[in-house]
């Protein structure tokens, strides 16, 4: 009910004052998919206004998110790699990524090849930094896209985030 009220900006604007990025970071820790899959979704649309942030920080969100990446359930993997692509967009919160293990787990999805499109839309936002991309070029993405992209190439020819990756790799 409250994903569905804070579609109107003042009413989340509100819902944000009154802390709900901290109760919405306390109910990562529950079990119930349902409601794991609401709260990443709304912490998404919350991950959008620049003034949630820094909450997001000091709940430490991204630390969060490590026990999402890869999950069981699809809906959750899905709606953990959205936020996550959404705090990539901020350089505190890109920092946090590359220093925690989402960054070599998020590789490993793309070796299974699961959910490559967001997951090579994230490793693209990581690469804007020369830390990010330092990171990215220890891990064995570089190889991985390099041969997504020859592969793809020959068959359909390019997306754009693989041929933007191909060249920092």
């Amino acid at each position: 009910m409250l994903l569905n009220l804070a579609e109107e900006p003042e009413i989340e604007k509100k819902m944000a004052k009154r802390g709900i990025v901290g109760y919405l970071c306390k109910m990562l820790a529950r079990s119930n998919t349902e409601l794991l899959v609401l709260a990443l979704i709304f912490l998404k649309k919350l991950a959008i206004f620049k003034e949630n942030l820094p909450e997001m920080r000091r709940e430490k969100l991204v630390g969060a998110l490590v026990g999402f990446v890869p999950h069981h359930t699809e809906a959750v993997l899905v709606s953990a790699l959205r936020l996550l692509y959404n705090l990539s967009f901020d350089a505190h919160q890109r920092d946090a990524i590359i220093a925690s293990p989402l960054l070599t787990k998020a590789v490993g999805l793309v070796r299974k090849r699961m959910q490559l499109p967001i997951v090579l839309r994230l490793a693209y936002n990581l690469s804007s930094t020369e830390k990010g991309r330092k990171a990215l070029g220890a891990t064995d993405l570089p190889a991985i896209v390099r041969k997504h992209v020859l592969a793809y190439q020959q068959e359909h020819g390019c997306d754009l985030e693989q041929a933007a990756l191909r060249v920092f790799s």
